[in-house]
């Protein structure tokens, strides 16, 4: 499924171990995660006060994120 448009570039994309979550992240700050099968956005993560630069998934559906306002943030993707 093809995501939809955003109205920033996105900067990283990863998925989690088990293929069923995209996440993205970009200049705007947020981490969004989507449906890999549907392209349907399923959550929003706002933490970041600047373009976020790169994006990471680990075990248990985490991701990490890192931005330009030199903060490193955790989030659960469940």
């Amino acid at each position: 499924a093809a995501l939809p448009a955003t109205e920033k570039p996105i900067r990283a994309v990863t998925f989690t171990a088990e293929g069923t979550i995209v996440a993205t992240t970009g200049d705007d700050g947020v981490v969004r995660t989507w449906d890999a099968k549907t392209g349907k956005q399923l959550d929003e993560f706002r933490q970041h006060t600047a373009a976020a630069t790169a994006l990471a998934a680990g075990p248990n559906r985490t991701l990490v994120s890192v931005s330009e306002d030199k903060s490193a943030a955790v989030w659960d993707a469940n």
